[in-house]
């Protein structure tokens, strides 16, 4: 059986004196889901894609061994003082969940959006954080609808 995990961070973009802040509960917000890690079987992957009021993700990130929970965090970018419109960055974090463990190459299937999205040109950056360790940002820009 799957359990999933769902993580809600709301953040707001509103325009002030020329720079975006992040005030209140009114804005994007990040829906996300990891699968049950389990042994890799499949090759590692992230599609990313603009929809309806959207930005949808989907991936399977491999970790050292199945024993590894998957969250997420929605980061608005900022450029300088001000916040970057229709720039975020979610970051993928893979920690541990104990000592002992099966050894093999672990996998994590996950999905998630970035909903509440006025349409437009957006950047997205993907971080994947595991043990702590930050992997290269992988970017993207897709128009959203």
């Amino acid at each position: 059986m799957k359990r999933g995990l769902w993580v809600a961070v709301l953040v707001s973009a509103v325009v002030l004196g020329g720079c975006w802040s992040e005030p209140g509960p009114e804005g994007p917000q990040l829906q996300f889901q990891a699968d049950s890690p389990s042994c890799a079987t499949v090759e590692e992957y992230l599609f990313v894609a603009g929809a309806a009021g959207q930005i949808v993700f989907q991936g399977n990130l491999h970790v050292p061994t199945p024993c590894y929970i998957l969250t997420a965090q929605l980061v608005p970018l900022r450029c300088g003082c001000c916040r970057c419109p229709n720039t975020y960055q979610v970051r993928l974090i893979a920690a541990p969940l104990g000592d002992v463990c099966t050894e093999c190459l672990g996998q994590v299937p996950f999905v998630g959006a970035v909903r509440g999205l006025p349409p437009g040109t957006y950047t997205l950056a993907v971080v994947v954080v595991v043990n702590g360790e930050e992997r290269p940002a992988r970017v993207f820009t897709v128009e959203v609808k």
